[in-house]
């Protein structure tokens, strides 16, 4: 007796397909992948071109207007050091992470994106003793943390994805 087995509607080339982009979904969309595989089941990533392109920037801008409204009212208001301390500091995260950007090198880039880093660090201490000091409560200030450190991850990650420039940019 003959078993008939099912003949699949799909040619070996679009299951291999399939098999590719099933796998996709798992790793991240590099160029390795089939251009297919991006239309059918993944974006593609957008290309960076303007400064509102960068996510990081954007978290960047909406951590300060959150450190704007908090330091805006009650005693945190009153306590001018540190409200215009970490008011410098979060500003200048997304002030050095434009900077960077717009130097159009990319060893100014990584230089300027470090020093964001560096802020938002700052920024995190200065939450802490907020908190402290019973400017901010517990849960508001553990949310700006975890902000601050997932701009700071964000930071890291760009900072690998550029490429040092091989000419001296302090000529």
């Amino acid at each position: 007796m003959k078993i008939n087995a099912p003949v699949h509607p799909l040619s070996r080339r679009d299951i291999r397909a399939v098999v590719s982009c099933t796998i996709a979904l798992l790793l991240p969309c590099t160029p390795i992948w089939p251009s297919f595989c991006n239309t059918l089941y993944m974006e593609p990533k957008p290309k960076i071109q303007r400064l509102e392109d960068l996510l990081v920037w954007r978290k960047a801008k909406d951590l300060a207007s959150e450190i704007y409204r908090i330091t805006s009212k009650g005693a945190f208001s009153k306590d001018y050091p540190l409200r215009d301390q970490i008011r410098r500091a979060v500003i200048s995260i997304s002030s050095n992470i434009a900077e960077g950007f717009g130097r159009y090198n990319p060893g100014e880039f990584r230089n300027f994106l470090s020093i964001a880093s560096g802020s938002t660090t700052e920024v995190k201490s200065q939450l802490y003793l907020a908190k402290e000091f019973g400017y901010l409560v517990e849960s508001e200030a553990q949310r700006l943390v975890e902000l601050c450190d997932e701009i700071t991850r964000m930071i890291a990650g760009l900072r690998k994805k550029i490429k040092p420039s091989n000419s001296n940019s302090r000529k």
